[in-house]
């Protein structure tokens, strides 16, 4: 996360503050939330399509995601030297290596192996795959792994007292207020711009 401050020629305080982490857990929710609008029964053949293409979407970003935050825990963690092991390794590694650090009996894991291997399919596209990914990446897929996925980091977030990703609004509260400057409404994304 970072914290930029701008003083224009006015003298005017711009505060922006950055994570690219919170950034993709906002898009998922974008794409996630477009897909289930363009989904509606009374919607056109044309905007199921597009459904599809915001599930497409969704279900890559929420990986990546999910990775961020394991590469942001685990940088925590671990020693520089088992950090620099793992840091390129498969995400069921780095689960693994996050289950090792949580107290016995907590071997729940989320849920990602048939979405990372449509990620994987398309990551890595070959031909004839089209309609595997047209009619596999689906809102019950997309669903089913953010619930797996957001349980498990909860649970995490509890029993190491780590937090997925950084609140921005709040991380820049106290900077805002000594500025005199608010936060925007809540669109949701980086940065806190003065209204």
């Amino acid at each position: 996360m970072e914290i930029r401050v701008t003083i224009g020629a006015d003298g005017d305080a711009t505060v922006e503050t950055i994570s690219a982490l919170e950034d993709l857990w906002h898009d998922f929710q974008f794409f996630k939330e477009r897909a289930i609008e363009f989904d509606d029964p009374a919607r056109t053949p044309t905007e199921h399509l597009i459904a599809k293409r915001y599930r497409r979407a969704a279900l890559p970003a929420l990986l990546v995601y999910l990775e961020g935050v394991l590469n942001n825990w685990l940088a925590g963690l671990l020693q520089e030297s088992d950090w620099l092991k793992i840091e390129r390794k498969c995400l069921e590694l780095k689960i693994g290596a996050i289950q090792e650090h949580l107290a016995v009996g907590a071997d729940s894991k989320p849920e990602v192996a048939e979405a990372k291997r449509l990620r994987n399919t398309l990551v890595h596209l070959k031909p004839g795959a089209d309609g595997e990914l047209y009619d596999k990446i689906t809102q019950e897929l997309v669903d089913a792994t953010e619930s797996s996925v957001s349980a498990w980091l909860t649970n995490v977030e509890r029993l190491l007292g780590v937090q997925r990703h950084p609140n921005t609004e709040a991380e820049s509260r106290e900077l805002r207020d000594a500025l005199g400057k608010t936060a925007p409404g809540t669109d949701g994304y980086t940065g806190t711009k003065p209204q």
